[in-house]
């Protein structure tokens, strides 16, 4: 993990950290699908709220979440501290008619970026984001396009607004997780990067809480993510793996969450707190 340092640095390691896990392509994943069985769907919901979330960096420091929900259960707010327990930024949730509408990002009483969301036939249709230049003005970075099959997510197509490649997304599933995410050049369709994950079988807390990270594993797949693989089909072609390992609580939901070594050597990277 990188160390939580200014507001827009960590929230740009944050996001990064995240769409790297997004994109990762656990390639043996789905030949391991059959070797695991997930709980019945309908007794694997969690059945208490995320309250903190901690990331760890190697020096012992910690970066912390706090998630805040009003009456009805929604999340309303995230406080997002650094290393010295001091709020870096915040993140407000609006809804509109009982969807969320809206993320802002706000230093104090500054908004730095927004996540603009709008909806068809009850489902999310396209993310927009928008971040501060540099004459404090907001401009839109990239738009993102959702299309499904039943109620699962089958394709995104990310559009950047700063010349980078746009591209789009293809998800299969096993039991409401993404086992795989092929991603194509939106110019060429050439394939650009693969990904696949296996999955405990236990209830991600994460899983429905909100939105905002619509197509990662690690948000929007009803189980925790214990391997992830990704090929990246690039000029020099890489590969990477990442191994994780869970301590859960009474209720099966993860307290801690390790990252696994080459030598089966485990490192604390993440833990988590729950409300009744």
């Amino acid at each position: 993990m990188n160390i939580f340092s200014p507001p827009l640095a960590m929230l740009m390691n944050t996001i990064n950290r995240i769409l790297v896990a997004a994109l990762c392509v656990a390639v043996f994943s789905c030949a391991d699908d059959e070797n695991y069985t997930p709980v019945p769907l309908e007794i694997n919901e969690p059945s208490s709220r995320i309250s903190t979330r901690k990331f760890y960096h190697a020096d012992g420091s910690f970066g912390l979440v706090k998630f805040i929900y009003d009456s009805q259960g929604k999340l309303q707010h995230k406080d997002w501290y650094n290393t010295g327990n001091e709020v870096d930024f915040q993140e407000d949730f609006i809804y509109e008619a009982g969807k969320l509408v809206r993320i802002d990002r706000v230093i104090g009483e500054d908004k730095f970026a927004e996540v603009r969301l709008s909806y068809t036939k009850g489902k999310i249709s396209t993310m927009e984001y928008w971040m501060e230049d540099n004459q404090e003005k907001l401009q839109k970075q990239h738009t993102t396009q959702y299309e499904y099959q039943g109620e699962l997510l089958s394709k995104t197509t990310s559009v950047q607004h700063d010349g980078s490649p746009s591209y789009y997304s293809l998800y299969t599933y096993v039991n409401e997780n993404i086992t795989t995410i092929k991603s194509y050049s939106l110019a060429t369709h050439v394939l650009s990067g693969e990904s696949r994950y296996t999955y405990d079988d236990k209830p991600n807390p994460f899983y429905k809480v909100t939105d905002q990270y619509l197509g990662s594993p690690l948000a929007s797949s009803r189980n925790n993510v214990l391997q992830d693989y990704t090929f990246s089909a690039s000029s020099v072609p890489q590969e990477q793996e990442i191994r994780y390992s869970y301590s859960y609580n009474e209720k099966g939901l993860p307290t801690e969450l390790f990252l696994v070594s080459n030598e089966n050597k485990q490192y604390l990277d993440e833990s988590y707190t729950y409300l009744e």
